[in-house]
């Protein structure tokens, strides 16, 4: 389970001590992307596009935890959203329920939308990590955002 010690400059931290390991699953996506951009038509390419997208963002959190954790990983765990259909799909789901939601709150003069966003940024993390449901994320995240102001991102 994430702990409710939440801090900006830790996962930064982290994030920068993990990017060169990140570095294949990103360019496993551009790689891929770029071939399927020059192979099918455009309406399946974005789609497609998408797909891989979604699968690399979840092989890249997946990865990054481990790092984190200090765990072994292999290049099969760049492959994690392959293999886990139902993260992949409550992933794609609190991602689009929580951009459809946040664009909803910019529409109501900006200030929900921000709310919003910092309310449910970890959401997708919670899903790889925890195999948490969408709103179970949803819900987990906003305990965990509960009470971070402008200052914990200095």
């Amino acid at each position: 389970m994430i702990s409710n010690d939440f801090s900006v400059k830790r996962v930064v931290a982290a994030g920068m001590r993990s990017a060169h390991i990140l570095l294949p699953c990103i360019m496993l996506y551009y790689v891929a992307t770029f071939g399927i951009g020059l192979i099918l038509p455009h309406s399946i390419d974005r789609f497609l596009s998408y797909f891989l997208m979604l699968i690399g963002s979840v092989a890249c959190v997946h990865v990054a935890f481990k790092v984190v954790q200090k765990k072994h990983f292999s290049f099969d765990d760049y492959f994690y959203g392959f293999k886990n259909f139902k993260i992949l799909m409550e992933f794609t789901g609190v991602n689009i329920l929580t951009t459809f939601l946040c664009g909803l709150g910019f529409i109501c003069l900006i200030i929900p939308g921000i709310y919003l966003i910092l309310k449910w940024m970890l959401a997708p993390y919670i899903i790889v990590y925890e195999k948490a449901d969408v709103i179970a994320a949803m819900k987990r995240s906003s305990e965990l955002t509960k009470g971070i102001t402008y200052r914990d991102w200095e």
